[in-house]
């Protein structure tokens, strides 16, 4: 008898999977196509970030930023037929300027390339964290930049962000109003971050090179 019990009792233990609802709507999956340049530079920079011996680090100078090239992307778009296209590219700019800056130094960056990213924007030097606040009347030093990290990076971080987009969105969907994103807007979404990986491949040779990775200055 307490075997037989112990058996019915495993059995609720083990609920059973239970199937999706017809009126439940399956989550949207956000699918960017990587053309041949723009998948050889993800592997480049993948290859470079995985061998920290060498000590590299994209370079952050003498190629155009993420904000420029997006700039680019949007004078590109804005020639579009499409009126709603147009009216959605100043908010499609600043949604992608805004995550890169919220989200570069957690997700984005590498842990190599932290302390780099903290003495550009706040002229830190080595892993040392913020100083804190004494007093009200002795604020820390601002930054020594605009804090726009997007005017810092270049395509190799910005090709990384929107890497993240779709686990992302995907991420998220149940935590939106009803607890679902609209199928047309990952629609819109879908077609506008192709659009821009596109127009990154097309302009591949003048934003990024393999040799664009060096040594950071030493501190």
């Amino acid at each position: 008898r307490d075997s037989n019990r112990d058996m019915s009792t495993k059995k609720k233990q083990t609920p059973k999977p239970q199937a999706q609802s017809k009126d439940e709507e399956p989550i949207p999956k956000i699918k960017i196509q990587y053309p041949s340049q723009t998948k050889s530079m993800m592997q480049a920079d993948d290859r470079h970030m995985k061998q920290k011996h060498e000590g590299k680090l994209p370079s952050v100078s003498g190629k155009p930023t993420a904000a420029k090239i997006l700039d680019d992307y949007i004078a590109h778009r804005e020639r579009s037929d499409d009126f709603v296209v147009r009216g959605g590219l100043p908010y499609f700019r600043r949604t992608l300027v805004e995550y890169l800056q919220h989200s570069a130094e957690h997700t984005i960056l590498h842990p190599h390339e932290v302390p780099q990213f903290r003495e550009m924007l706040y002229g830190e030097k080595g892993e040392k964290k913020p100083k804190k606040r004494k007093t009200v009347t002795q604020p820390t030093k601002p930054p020594q930049k605009t804090g726009q990290v997007a005017e810092i990076y270049g395509v190799v971080h910005l090709v990384r962000m929107v890497s993240q987009i779709p686990q992302l969105l995907h991420s998220v969907h149940n935590y939106t109003v009803g607890g679902k994103l609209h199928e047309s807007f990952h629609k819109t979404l879908e077609e506008e971050l192709c659009s821009l990986i596109g127009f990154v491949n097309l302009h591949s040779s003048e934003y990024w090179s393999d040799n664009d990775y060096e040594a950071p200055p030493a501190v």
